[in-house]
Formats: structure tokens, sequence, C-alpha cells
């Protein structure tokens, strides 16, 4: 793994060399960097410091090992879904806990009157969660816009490498949403107050 430091160019190795693995893919939730190692199918936790791995997780689909192609890229929503755009698998939904794969597909390379092979994917803080932004490799070299609800989508910048046939990879700063609890109420905490009061009092009773 190696670090960039904007505006300077400086590139700086983090880590020795991840042996066994090849990364197609990498996104930040927080200060928690994924990754996915397309040479054995898994998700992967990195330590950003060390570069080190902390965590690995096979991608499961229906039960069965998913089998990631050369072309994936991964992405967090600002609702804090994961996705993951897979060449001519179109884009899924993927759960970062269990590594599972949601078997619906959203414009793999089947759906008629398409030309898609997805390789990168990200979100912005200025469109809803349902919108994601997509690389298109397949001799199209396109950046679109997807509506992952509606299956839509928009060419936003066309051929941006033309004849270009190799990886592209989409990144983006998102501010993902975090639930916020709910504030203890004035009737909540009269109740427990009351139900406090309650128990000490049964617990002096007994002593007595």
């Amino acid at each position: 793994m190696i670090s960039i430091t904007p505006g300077q160019s400086a590139v700086t190795a983090i880590g020795p060399r991840l042996n066994g693995r090849i990364i197609k893919g990498a996104v930040f939730q927080g200060d928690i960097l994924w990754a996915i190692d397309s040479q054995q199918n898994e998700l992967l936790r990195i330590d950003q410091n060390t570069g080190s791995i902390l965590e690995n997780k096979e991608l499961i689909l229906n039960g069965s090992p998913y089998n990631i192609s050369a072309f994936i890229d991964i992405a967090v929503a600002p609702d804090n879904s994961f996705w993951l755009a897979d060449s001519c698998s179109g884009i899924r939904q993927f759960n970062i806990n269990t590594a599972e794969v949601s078997s619906s597909q959203i414009l793999p390379c089947s759906t008629a009157g398409t030309n898609n092979a997805f390789d990168g994917i990200a979100f912005s803080d200025n469109a809803s969660e349902d919108i994601a932004l997509i690389a298109e490799t397949n001799f199209s070299d396109d950046i679109r816009q997807i509506n992952l609800v509606t299956s839509t989508q928009t060419a936003l910048f066309n051929n941006v490498y033309s004849n270009y046939n190799g990886n592209i990879d989409l990144a983006a700063v998102v501010k993902v949403t975090q639930p916020v609890p709910e504030p203890l109420t004035i009737l909540g905490s009269l109740t427990a107050l009351g139900f406090g009061t309650f128990f000490k009092r049964k617990i002096s009773k007994k002593k007595n």
C-alpha cells in the first residue's frame, strides 16, 4: 500500500507488499480501510498505518463463494450501505459485516440495449444515496450516473479515454450519515426515576 500527499505528489510506501493478493478496489469507511482482493475473492480490512491485513472475509453469494472478476470496485453510499461494481455482473449491494453479496443485479451485461462493463463506482454528497457514479470500460469508456432504484443511467462524460479497455477506479469523499440515538424524553426520565425509587424501596423493605 502507498499513500499520496495531495498537492505534492509525494508517494510513500506503507508496509510490505501483500503477496498473493490482487487489490482491485478500496474504500474508506471513516478511518477503516476496506479492499477487494480478486485473487482470493476476499474482502479485506487493512490497517492504514501499517498496511497489514486486520481481517479477511470470503465474499458469499447465495451460500457459495462469489467469484470476483478482474474489473471491480467498491464504494460506500451516504446511508452507509456498501456496493460493488463488478464488470458484466453489474452493480450489487453487499453486507460489510457478513461479506454476503446480494443476488439482485443492477444493469448487468445481459441487460438489453445497454453496453455495460462497470469497473469503477463512487457516490457523491451532492446526490441521494440512490445515485451512483459509474465508470464503464467496454470500449465506450464513459462516466455515467445511475439510479440504483430505477436502473436508469445518464452519460456524464463520454469516451474519457477513447478505445481504452483497462481498469478505471472512481473515488470521492462521502459524509456517511450516522444514526442519531433518540433523546430520553421528560416522560421517559420521570418513568425511569420512579422505577428506580420503587426498586430501592423494595430492596429496603426486604432488608427490614
